[in-house]
């Protein structure tokens, strides 16, 4: 039987491919970055620096897996699409995360801040403690699963994929830990503000 090739256009010999993985890797890159930018300019709504910052995302994340288990992949363009689509998906929850806390804009943050936080005084630094000590508590009281996989994901910088393996679970299950703890947190956050 002969092995799977990918669409890059590589030559195949009765044995193998014909270029080695790190190399096919590169050239399917080449092959569809092209059409990856087109996505990624949609997904953004049109914002070329992040549309190129999904990218860039998607060619890391790519890259490594591909260099663990590149004969796992079958389409190769569906599956570049489906992680420039998971990227640019996660880049816009965290914008929209950053929104509903008051934070506005990500891209000009002085412009959208509170008053308190731009003015230096012992007020606004008690008012940050305080703020802190807050969701401190509110994260104390979400579940474990899903503070681990909350603070995995947003504050230590981790994909889904490697929280994940660290847990023992699917993607897509920590994927919903951790919209299920945004909205718990979320709904904290509003409700003593109500107070």
């Amino acid at each position: 039987m002969m092995p799977l090739c990918h669409s890059a256009c590589i030559e195949e010999t009765d044995d193998a491919c014909s270029v080695s993985p790190p190399d096919l890797f590169w050239k399917i890159w080449d092959l569809h970055s092209n059409y990856l930018l087109s996505l990624s300019l949609r997904w953004m709504r049109g914002n070329r620096a992040d549309a190129e910052d999904a990218l860039s995302s998607t060619k890391v994340r790519a890259a490594r897996y591909w260099a663990s288990r590149p004969t796992d992949v079958r389409d190769d363009k569906a599956w570049l699409c489906r992680i420039l689509h998971n990227i640019c998906i996660d880049m816009y929850r965290n914008r929209r995360l950053l929104a509903d806390v008051g934070f506005g804009n990500p891209e000009k943050p002085a412009e959208n801040l509170p008053e308190a936080y731009l003015t230096h005084s012992l007020e606004k630094g008690l008012l940050q403690r305080e703020a802190l000590s807050n969701i401190k508590e509110l994260l104390a009281q979400i579940p474990a699963p899903w503070r681990r996989a909350l603070v995995g994901y947003c504050i230590r910088g981790r994909t889904y994929d490697e929280i994940a393996r660290e847990e023992d679970t699917t993607p897509a299950n920590i994927r919903k830990r951790v919209q299920l703890a945004r909205d718990f947190m979320r709904k904290n956050l509003r409700e003593e503000d109500a107070i």
